[in-house]
This record gives structure tokens, sequence and C-alpha cells, in this order.
């Protein structure tokens, strides 16, 4: 049974023929140095909230200025998440699984915390800059979290948020405090993800048994500007297509969360 993450859904929602290369090829994206600098700060701050909620010392990654600034201010700007009262359950790195159409659906929260009658799922993200909600919303991760605790659980959907929280908003420069987004989940996106998800699922087998075939996925269009900043245009023959020299690839967001 394959294990589907939110990764897996946002790549083959972006680019078939993307998904292959990275999880049925197994082929490394080359990232910048830059790229690599984000991952290993978010990667840090993840820890250090884990450590912070398990009551450890967080003092190990002391060192590191910026990031116990980071941490100072996220932890002077939202008390309120640190909070332990009326909470039944609350756990960092939370794994839940479902199989969902002989898929096993993996979803891991950075914090969640379960009320009498709420449940609340909350994303720590580093990355400079506030995406706009409309963006939070096409994302599988926006998706299928919510998703996956109301099936694995008593709540119903409308008992269910999802809260991300922008740990730098603001640019490298800036000082800024860490800010929130927080989306209520309800009855009819839970079942709008669900006819959803049954699509790209039905597509996504589908497409694996043309690949055990011997057949390639599908090309997106190159015309749609997503092979610009592709690492695999070449492999892909669309290396006459013009690639910036800092490629990003916009699905893949957050690839330290990318369950293979």
């Amino acid at each position: 049974m394959m294990q589907i993450s939110q990764g897996h859904l946002n790549t083959l929602d972006y680019c078939p023929r993307l998904f292959q290369h990275i999880y049925l090829d197994q082929l490394s994206i080359p990232l910048t140095f830059e790229q690599q600098e984000a991952m290993a700060r978010g990667s840090r701050f993840h820890t250090l909230m884990q450590q912070h909620e398990l009551g450890l010392s967080t003092q190990v990654l002391g060192e590191d200025a910026a990031l116990s600034e980071l941490m100072e201010r996220f932890l002077a700007t939202a008390p309120d998440v640190m909070r332990r009262d009326h909470a039944l359950f609350r756990q960092s790195e939370h794994r839940r699984q479902i199989v969902f159409q002989d898929f096993l659906m993996t979803v891991v929260y950075d914090l969640l915390i379960l009320e009498p009658e709420q449940a609340d799922i909350l994303d720590w993200k580093t990355g400079l800059g506030l995406p706009s909600a409309q963006k939070l919303e096409r994302n599988w991760q926006f998706k299928l979290y919510p998703f996956v605790l109301a099936k694995t659980s008593s709540y119903l959907p409308e008992q269910i948020t999802m809260t991300y929280w922008f740990v730098q908003p603001g640019g490298p420069d800036e000082a800024s405090n860490p800010q929130m987004m927080r989306f209520p989940y309800a009855a009819e996106k839970h079942h709008a993800i669900a006819e959803e998800l049954s699509i790209l699922l039905a597509r996504l087998e589908q497409y694996l048994e043309d690949y055990r075939a011997g057949q390639f996925l599908p090309q997106v269009d190159d015309g749609n500007g997503h092979c610009e900043a592709c690492p695999f245009a070449i492999r892909c023959d669309r290396s006459s297509i013009h690639r910036t020299s800092e490629a990003t690839l916009p699905a893949l967001n957050d690839i330290h969360e990318v369950i293979i």
C-alpha cells in the first residue's frame, strides 16, 4: 500500500511527471544554498518547539541567536498556544493515518490540541513572508490535515480548526512578531475534499498502472509556466524553456514536512 502525504498530493496536482521523478523514480531535487538554509532553520525551529512541548530544555540550540530570538518572540506573541487548561490531549509531531481508496494517507501535526468541544491543528511556518489565504486553501496540507482528523476522531468538522503560525512573517532583516491565520473546518468542506481526493487518487491509481506498464506520467502543458523553474526540464525535454538560476517549486514549499 502506497503511503501518501500532503506533499505527494501537492506534487501530483502541480505536475504528474514531477511526481514520477520524485516519488517513483526517486530522483533528488537540487537545492540552492539558501533553500538548504531555510530547510535547516525550519527543522531546528520544529525541534525546539517539540522540546518545549515535552518540557525539555531548549538551551541546546541556544548558540543560534537568530533562532533563539524567533522562539522568544513566538512565546511572547502566542502564550495561549502553551496553555494546557481544558486540554484533553495535546501532542507535538502527532502522526495519524487512514486508508482511503487503497492508499495510506499520512499526516503529521506540528501540534494537536484536543479540548472537550474543540480540536485545533497547529502548524509552524518558518518561511519569510505571509501567503494569501487563497494560496493556503489550495494547498493539500490545508485540506488533508482536518480531513484526516475528522475521519479518525469523534469531532464534527465544525469543531475542527486549522491554525497556521508564521514565525517570521517579515523579511530577513525585520524583527516582526509572528502572525496567526486560523481557518474553521465544516461539513461542506469535508465532503468537497473527500470528492476531490477520490478523483485525484483514482487518477493516481491509473498513473501507477501505466507506470508499471512502462509508460511515463503525463507532463503539464508547457505554456502554464511550471517548467520554467523545474530542475527536471532537461529530463522532460523542456530544456529550451528558460529556467531561473534559483529554481523553486511552489508545490514543494515544505519539503521538510514531506513524508516519503
